[in-house]
């Protein structure tokens, strides 16, 4: 059962969908989006805190972008038009479905939502080495 997205987030987006279909779609959605933001998802995380809005309002953005594109993936047509004269033919294909990489977020996505939740330690790289004394 997602805790932070709920069905009346997406419906806007999703219209046309029954109220079990957009359950499964937020579920779903949360599920991959923990592996990215997993401080959303902690115990000690409360979504209804004011100092959490705007974490909040912003996963719920990149959610609804995500689930949206996912879900008009595919749509569109694929159209052939054929030119001939005499012994000269031209056939013409354009396709205008949108392409759908198999996972919901994009990289750009991924990355927002890691953005959400940064790490507490500083990463310092791999050629780099504190110098001095442990505690200086």
């Amino acid at each position: 059962m997602s805790t932070i997205i709920g069905v009346d987030d997406l419906r806007s987006s999703l219209p046309g969908k029954t109220e079990n279909e957009l359950q499964q779609i937020a579920d779903e959605a949360e599920a991959l989006a923990a592996a990215y933001a997993p401080c959303l998802f902690a115990a000690a995380f409360d979504p209804l805190d004011p100092v959490n809005a705007q974490r909040v309002a912003s996963f719920k953005a990149i959610l609804r972008r995500a689930v949206a594109y996912d879900t008009a993936a595919g749509h569109g047509a694929v159209t052939t038009t054929s030119v001939r004269a005499d012994a000269f033919s031209k056939d013409q294909q354009i396709d205008t479905r949108q392409r759908q990489s198999g996972m919901l977020f994009s990289p750009m996505q991924v990355e927002a939502l890691r953005k959400l939740c940064p790490p507490k330690v500083r990463d310092l790289g791999s050629y780099s080495v504190p110098l001095g004394m442990p505690g200086l």
